[in-house]
Order: structure tokens, then C-alpha cells, then sequence
């Protein structure tokens, strides 16, 4: 082992597995947050921009809180990074879902063609207003 984890391994009263082990998961979780930015700053489309910030960003989270839990290592740690893991697990892919459906409704990835599009159907029902058909139903009956 090198100078930095030995005081890590010091520092946090761990033996040198686990010193390894949290270097692993700080750096790994580090380098997918790192990816998660540079695909959220240069990839073109809003699609590939929430796909990359759901899968890469999860992981390095994940990851980095992980390492956190082993540096500590004690209950009162583990158990709030076992919640805020499971909470990330759980939000993460419902936000991005919701996030892809409005940009899909308000037509972001009409420019790229879709291998399946099954939502297509749905588009083609709604009015050209913008607005669903109960929307717009409802729009209708409140200006009457």
C-alpha cells in the first residue's frame, strides 16, 4: 500500500482490505459521477442526456456512499446509506422515466429516429393544441 492509504487506513481505524475496498468504491463512484456530468454536458439529445445521468449517476452514487458507509463503518452510518442508496434506486429511474415521457410529448427526439416508438399512437390522438384529449375536453367545457 502507498503513503495515502496507510493514513487512510490509520485515519479510520480499518484494516487494509477495507482501506482498499473504500479507495475502490470512492474512486469508482467518483469516475461514474465524472461520466454522468460529461454525458449530461455533451451528448446531443435529451434522451441520451437522462440516460446518462440515471444509469452513470446511480452508480456513482451508489458507489461513492458505499465507500463513505465503509469508512465509518458503524450502524449509525450504514443503515442512512443503506436508505439514501435504496431512496437513488427508487427515484432515479421514475424521474428520468417522467423527464424522457415530456420531452417524447413535447417532441425532443422527433429529429432521431426511434427503433420502437410505442407511444406514437397516443401522439397522433391529441389535438394540435399541445393538450390531451381530456385536456382539452376540460379547457373546452370551463369556457363554456
Amino acid at each position: 500500500m502507498n503513503e495515502a492509504a496507510d493514513t487512510l487506513a490509520v485515519a479510520s481505524g480499518n484494516g487494509p482490505i477495507i482501506t482498499l475496498l473504500i479507495i475502490f468504491f470512492v474512486w469508482f463512484g467518483g469516475f461514474f459521477l465524472v461520466v454522468a456530468a460529461a454525458g449530461l454536458l455533451f451528448l446531443p439529445d435529451v434522451f441520451q442526456r437522462m440516460h446518462a445521468m440515471t444509469k452513470a449517476g446511480t452508480l456513482g452514487i451508489s458507489s461513492m456512499v458505499i465507500g463513505v458507509a465503509l469508512y465509518h463503518g458503524d450502524t449509525a452510518t450504514t443503515l442512512p446509506a443503506v436508505l439514501i442508496i435504496g431512496f437513488y434506486l427508487i427515484t432515479a429511474p421514475i424521474a428520468g422515466h417522467m423527464i424522457g415521457r415530456a420531452a417524447y410529448h413535447r417532441g425532443a427526439g422527433k429529429h432521431t429516429p426511434l427503433v420502437c416508438d410505442q407511444y406514437a399512437d397516443s401522439l397522433a390522438a391529441r389535438p394540435d393544441t399541445g393538450q390531451g384529449t381530456e385536456t382539452a375536453q376540460a379547457t373546452d367545457q370551463i369556457k363554456h
